[in-house]
This record gives structure tokens, C-alpha cells and sequence, in this order.
């Protein structure tokens, strides 16, 4: 992103990330109980069976907390029949409720969009990246404000959380950056007078 991004998507990328410090997270989660709101981040057993926990945990994306839980999330699955599987949702509830994300703009456009400007073009590849938010980790200090309780156990996500209303925006910003590097070493290669662009879709 730092290499890559265009100037306003690195300051949005920047502003991004420091609200997912932990100095951060700690400072929202300390105006959260000043504000007599501590019950949003309380304990409460999660909607998923021991097989459910069994596989996040296989999977690397979820770890025993040790005691070191700071809050919790919600956390439940929702069906994709399409897909014949279900996807893991981790919502921040506590934290989407203090924070002032939605000041930080970051231009991501509509699947209507991004379809629209493919048909200027004669040849169009689609690239998807699998489990993309489980692809970036997240730092212990963060993930314990953000744990489960599952089965009489206390976990703690080691990845990006699905259910986080910044994620969706650095996402964005971190696939505009590979596409942009990669139509920047594709014109390296072939030519500057290559006709190709990209555009960067988050579809969920």
C-alpha cells in the first residue's frame, strides 16, 4: 500500500490502521464502559457447535485465549446454499458501535460499476481471492478485545474479523495496491502503451 496506493488511499489506509492499534481499540473500549456501555462487550455463549470451533481452530484462525480476553464479540455462521457451506461471521458489536469509521472515505465502487467498465475492454480476467480476511493476522493485543466464548472456552481470533467495519476498507485499499502493482509490472514488461486497467471489488 505504502509503494503502490495513490496518495489518498495511503492516508485512508493510515488512518485505517490506527484505529486497529491496540492503544486504539483499548481507548474505544475504555470510552465504552465510561459511557455505561459495558454490557455490548459482556460474555454470552456464541452460535456455534464444538465441530464449528473444532475447524477455526484447525484452520488457524482461532486460538485459546489464556485468560487474556478484554471483551467479546457476537459470532455466528451464515448459510451461502450456493457455496454448500457457511461463512464465519465475528461482529464486533461493541466496538462498530463507538467507532468513527465511516469518516474515513475510501471510494469502493458497485459490482454494477465494476461490470460496467469491463465491457470497454475485449479480454477481461476475474481473480478472487479465497478466505481474503483470514490473510491478513491480527495482533494478540487487538484480537482480545474482540473474543468468544464458545462451550464453556474463551477464543480469540488471530485474523482480520469479518463482522469489523474496518476491514471491508483496508481490504479495498490493499487489493487496489496488488492490482496496481501489477498492471505497473505488466507495463514494465509488455510497454507503457498497454491498454488495461483494474478494478478492486469487496463483495461481501
Amino acid at each position: 500500500v505504502t509503494r503502490y496506493g495513490d496518495t489518498n488511499l495511503r492516508t485512508a489506509w493510515a488512518n485505517l490502521l490506527d484505529g486497529f492499534s491496540p492503544g486504539a481499540v483499548n481507548a474505544l473500549h475504555e470510552r465504552l464502559l465510561r459511557e455505561g456501555k459495558g454490557h455490548l462487550a459482556n460474555a454470552s455463549e456464541v452460535e456455534l457447535s464444538k465441530k464449528d470451533v473444532e475447524s477455526l481452530i484447525h484452520a488457524g484462525v482461532l486460538v485459546h485465549a489464556g485468560g487474556d480476553a478484554r471483551a467479546f464479540a457476537r459470532s455466528f455462521t451464515v448459510p451461502e446454499v450456493a457455496k454448500a457451506r457457511r461463512r464465519w461471521i465475528l461482529h464486533t458489536l461493541w466496538a462498530n458501535e463507538l467507532d468513527d469509521v465511516e469518516d474515513i472515505s475510501v471510494p469502493m465502487p458497485s459490482v454494477e460499476e465494476v461490470t460496467g467498465r469491463v465491457t470497454e475492454f475485449k479480454k477481461a480476467i476475474a481473480l478472487d481471492f479465497a478466505a481474503y480476511f483470514h490473510q491478513f493476522p491480527l495482533s494478540r493485543n487487538v484480537a482480545v478485545f474482540f473474543a468468544i466464548q464458545c462451550q464453556g472456552e474463551v477464543y480469540i481470533p488471530t485474523t482480520w474479523p469479518m463482522g469489523h467495519r474496518r476491514p471491508p476498507k483496508m481490504a479495498h485499499i490493499a487489493t487496489d495496491s496488488i492490482c496496481r502493482k501489477t498492471l505497473t509490472l505488466a507495463r514494465q514488461r509488455l510497454g507503457e502503451g498497454l491498454e488495461c486497467a483494474y478494478d478492486a471489488y469487496i463483495d461481501n
